[in-house]
């Protein structure tokens, strides 16, 4: 299942914020993490994007194109899996990610875009071990990378995106996955109507 949008929100917030905390005679905050403005950008990007896990890995700090939001995407070592191609960054990713570059204190453009906290290049593994952390202090199940790129995928149709653009955006190389997501969004429609629908819901 996508996740939902409060789901999001739940996600976005502890991304920045830890749990919740009391001290005696104190009113309840939330500690700002030491990698907000990192997790943040993460999460954005790949919501955003709907880029791969590997894909989000290989980013380079020039593939990302502030003047114009445009964001490239590099192909990975199987190139019959998918394509290069560049994509649009929102404008809450793309601050996200100037904001998270803005704190490092010095970048070549050839450097990943995406560090650990010793300044290495994040792996699959990290994003998804920060992924899950995130997701226990947002208390929602099943945080993964691909998650991501499924709700991307079915919020773009919600949105009345087309299936050829959503198939350049997913960098498919054929129609199967493409179409695979267009079922799942005709699926979602009628179980909402079905829900939603006035003339059955008002008795008519």
């Amino acid at each position: 299942q996508p996740f939902t949008q409060e789901e999001l929100q739940k996600i976005i917030k502890a991304a920045v914020r830890a749990k919740e905390m009391r001290r005696d005679g104190q009113k309840a905050f939330r500690r700002r993490k030491l990698n907000a403005n990192r997790n943040k950008a993460i999460v954005l990007v790949l919501l955003d994007t709907g880029i791969r896990v590997s894909e989000c890995v290989g980013l380079r700090v020039k593939d990302v194109n502030f003047a114009n939001g445009e964001v490239f995407i590099r192909p990975l070592h199987s190139s019959s899996k998918n394509r290069s191609r560049t994509l649009r960054l929102g404008t809450a990713a793309l601050k996200a990610v100037w904001l998270y570059l803005s704190e490092r204190s010095m970048d070549f453009q050839d450097d990943p875009l995406f560090l650990t906290n010793s300044n290495r290049p994040m792996t699959r593994s990290a994003i998804s071990s920060v992924l899950e952390r995130i997701g226990k202090g947002a208390g929602v199940e099943h945080v993964y990378p691909h998650r991501f790129r499924h709700t991307f995928a079915i919020q773009f149709l919600r949105n009345l995106g087309d299936v050829f653009t959503l198939q350049h955006a997913l960098g498919h190389t054929d129609w199967t996955m493409t179409r695979h997501y267009s079922n799942l969004a005709k699926s979602d429609f009628s179980n909402v109507h079905r829900r939603a629908s006035p003339v059955d819901n008002w008795r008519l």
